[in-house]
């Protein structure tokens, strides 16, 4: 790992994304916590690449890497953690529109208890109208959390 002087990396694989990722970009862009928003596009052939040199043009948080050819999802997935400069690395999908201070909190959790290795936020799922369809309860955490 490299060290880019920030804290946190967001990585997120994106293919074909153009749909949602202006939202994606402004909510994750939006956060009050030291970023780097490392984005690997698997060749889309859609806005997606564009949409992504534009932010990145006035943006200096962000790192845009376009594969000239699709190399799957898995070895997308790989790519991005293998580039990942900062201690701390969360996933994000083009998809996600983070609502508050959701990388501050985990931030500031990681940060107060520092053997912990995962922090997590309540995650809500929307459609494609952004409005809530269910809550996602992690039980497992929240068991995990519990249990000294």
């Amino acid at each position: 790992m490299r060290d880019s002087g920030r804290e946190l990396t967001v990585g997120m694989p994106v293919r074909n994304g153009e749909r949602y990722l202006e939202g994606a970009l402004r909510t994750i862009l939006d956060q009050d916590v030291d970023l780097e928003l490392l984005v690997g596009d698997n060749a889309s052939d859609d806005r997606t690449e564009e949409i992504c040199r534009d932010h990145a043009s006035t943006d200096d948080r962000i790192r845009y890497h376009r594969h000239g050819v699709n190399v799957g999802a898995n070895r997308n997935f790989n790519w991005l953690v293998e580039q990942s400069r900062s201690p701390l690395f969360r996933w994000a999908a083009v998809d996600d529109l983070l609502d508050g201070p959701v990388l501050e909190r985990c931030v500031a959790a990681l940060r107060h208890e520092p053997a912990a290795s995962l922090a997590s936020t309540r995650t809500v799922l929307i459609d494609d109208q952004g409005r809530p369809v269910r809550q996602h309860v992690d039980d497992e955490a929240r068991a995990a959390a519990a249990d000294p």
